[in-house]
């Protein structure tokens, strides 16, 4: 189908088309828009230098510890919300949000695991833990909170300011930008939990905000007869993958089957399935069992069925390199091939994914996923990734963690042209990434991304990556919104920026199975009320923002940018708009 209009998660403004940037474009100091850049290094290839040496210390995960706890309120209101993704003007945007997430009350220290330091000295650590305390009035506790809002289609995450009130509704708000695209228009319900991003909450507490992560009514215990897996050294993947097998004859859409994962450490040496209906889980969840890979080339836990999931599981692979097939992934959600069916309403959620070989959560032709609450850590590939034509896929309040020396992008969409389609309507909503060895945030082909209030700090490239690139025959990517993102310490080793955005063939098109022609040029792209600072010099550029002269349409809006190569802000993209934005 054609490209559709450019819908922002908030409300739809007035865009009046600038050629270039130019001066009508206005209202940035110091330096205005500056045309300096747009030339070579559109490298996504490893690079030989070291991380240079320019940044501060951790900046910590940000919010703190505490009790939290949901707050729920229901509604059989028929809220108007916005209109559906094909609404609006070609062109159009509008604000997102409010600023950045602040911090929250509450006390505490932080727990995590602890990773290495980059070049740039200071700290790795896993997030703070717990949601931040808050008073409660109306349903919901004020400040920042994500809620979840249960549709007839499905319930969305999103990342709300809650004002002293408590009193905050999708009708009179917003809707989250999926629902939107979905069409969805009214709720059934909404719950509450006080959030800062890198937060580790408790299994009570994420299974209180989703009751559909809840323990099913039938269990299967790995270790119980027939099964009677026996804990490491043994191997114990025959009896896990005869209960998960036993498990998917028996479940149904509204009676899943949780597969009991007990206390003690098993070892599985092959390829996990999980059918639909049938849910993969640590149990009790903070003080169950670990599984442990000992072919880390044949390891994944595989979600292959509809309604598939993976809770709170406890998974080490031990890989010691890099290697690339779903198979070697962490969590596989999906498909091996784009020919088959997709699978529909995964649940990857409260999960703990140590140095996988390939990408620690990995979806192939998915659909309606929800990745939640999880930490990839220690491994040879992306954190997060989706691909071959995943579509309407949410992925929040994830922790992502690797080091300068291992792994890759931290949050992915990326679109091949081999796989024959694009990857579109996805979010990626407060997520926390640190030491990333390429990216941090990536759409490397995609279409109606929403990046929005995640918090990345120290990435070898880039922290926020928007491109097409020939060297991987990629998709271009089209309707983008970056917002309200904390970025520190990107390009350590590279030749990006805090933000980078550019085609290498803009002039060339290509088929996909859902969005038509793909143009390679990329198109209407939003970055708003981001926060980027001391990106490095690397090897090479090192601004805030870089939108190159082969991205056409967008805005560059209220961003925030401090220690970052002058002039910081390059845009030599055509048709953008740039105001509001301050430069220190």
């Amino acid at each position: 189908m054609p490209h559709r209009s450019f819908l922002v998660p908030a409300l739809l403004g007035s865009y009046l088309a600038i050629g270039g940037c130019s001066g009508g474009s206005g209202g940035d100091a110091p330096g205005g828009c500056v045309s300096c850049a747009g030339g070579a290094s559109h490298a996504g290839a490893a690079a030989d230098a070291d991380a240079a040496s320019s940044a501060g210390g951790d900046r910590g995960a940000g919010g703190a510890s505490g009790t939290g706890g949901v707050s729920a309120a229901s509604s059989g209101a028929t809220g108007s919300g916005g209109s559906t993704g094909s609404g609006g003007t070609t062109g159009a945007f509008g604000m997102t949000g409010s600023g950045g997430a602040g911090g929250t009350t509450g006390a505490g220290g932080t727990t995590g695991g602890v990773g290495g330091t980059m070049a740039t000295g200071g700290a790795a650590t896993g997030g703070a833990t717990g949601g931040a305390g808050g008073s409660t009035s109306g349903g919901a506790r004020a400040g920042w909170n994500l809620v979840a809002v249960d549709t007839a289609k499905r319930t969305y995450l999103d990342y709300v300011l809650v004002p002293a009130s408590g009193a905050w509704a999708p009708d009179t708000a917003r809707f989250p930008a999926l629902a939107t695209w979905e069409g969805q228009t009214t709720y059934s319900a909404l719950r509450f939990q006080p959030f800062t991003p890198g937060d580790v909450l408790t299994s009570d507490q994420i299974m209180a905000l989703l009751p559909a992560t809840r323990r099913a009514s039938h269990s299967i215990s790995i270790t119980a007869a027939p099964y009677s897996a026996s804990p490491a050294p043994a191997d114990a993947t025959s009896a896990i993958q005869k209960a998960l097998d036993d498990a998917a004859k028996i479940a149904t859409q509204d009676a899943p089957v949780d597969v009991l994962v007990p206390a003690g450490t098993f070892d599985y040496s092959a390829v996990l399935r999980v059918g639909a209906n049938v849910r993969l889980r640590r149990f009790p969840e903070d003080s169950g069992g670990a599984l442990q890979a000992t072919n880390p080339s044949n390891g994944a836990v595989h979600l292959a069925g509809d309604r598939s999931g993976a809770l709170f599981l406890s998974l080490n692979f031990a890989a010691t390199a890099r290697l690339a097939a779903a198979q070697q992934s962490g969590i596989w959600v999906g498909t091996d091939n784009q020919g088959l069916p997709f699978v529909h309403d995964a649940l990857v959620v409260g999960n703990d994914v140590a140095q996988s070989a390939s990408a620690h959560v990995f979806g192939y032709a998915e659909e309606g996923g929800l990745w939640a609450f999880n930490y990839a850590h220690d491994g040879y590939s992306d954190a997060f990734h989706h691909t071959a034509g995943s579509r309407y896929c949410q992925v929040v309040g994830n922790r992502a963690q690797t080091s300068s020396t291992r792994g890759d992008d931290l949050f992915a969409f990326v679109s091949y042209q081999g796989d024959g389609d694009i990857v579109h309507h996805c979010a990626a909503i407060a997520n926390w990434g640190r030491d990333g060895a390429a990216r941090g945030l990536s759409v490397v082909g995609g279409e109606f991304v929403l990046f929005d209030h995640n918090d990345i700090d120290r990435t070898k490239w880039a922290g926020v990556y928007l491109a097409q690139e020939n060297s991987y025959k990629t998709y271009g990517a089209s309707d983008v919104t970056v917002s309200n993102n904390t970025i520190a310490h990107a390009n350590l080793g590279g030749s990006h920026d805090g933000l980078l955005a550019y085609s290498d063939a803009p002039g060339e098109s290509h088929a996909s199975a859902t969005q038509g022609s793909v143009p390679n040029q990329l198109q209407r792209i939003a970055i708003i009320g981001n926060t980027i600072s001391d990106t490095a010099a690397g090897t090479g550029n090192g601004f805030g923002i870089e939108i190159r002269s082969s991205v056409d349409t967008g805005e560059v809006t209220d961003n925030v940018l401090s220690g970052n190569k002058p002039p910081q802000l390059v845009v030599n993209g055509t048709h953008f708009t740039t105001s509001g934005n301050q430069l220190h």
